[in-house]
């Protein structure tokens, strides 16, 4: 892969890594009842995709996120 290529690719996880990390800030922050609303949610979620067998979707690459090997 070019070093260019690398490059974007790297500098895109970097940015998805900082928004999770800033999403996870904002969610932390958030009131109780909110959190528990949105737990409801993600269990009724949950349960629809277990219901109509929807395969999951690949993650993406901050998602499985490794650091580099030191050579």
């Amino acid at each position: 892969m070019p070093k260019a290529a690398r490059l974007f690719s790297l500098l895109v996880t970097i940015f998805d890594l900082l928004l999770d990390a800033f999403r996870f800030i904002r969610l932390s922050l958030q009131p109780r009842g909110s959190l528990a609303a949105e737990n409801l949610f993600l269990r009724k979620q949950l349960a629809l995709h277990l219901e109509r067998q929807v395969e999951p979707r690949r993650p993406r690459a901050a998602a499985k996120f490794e650091p580099a090997k030191r050579r």
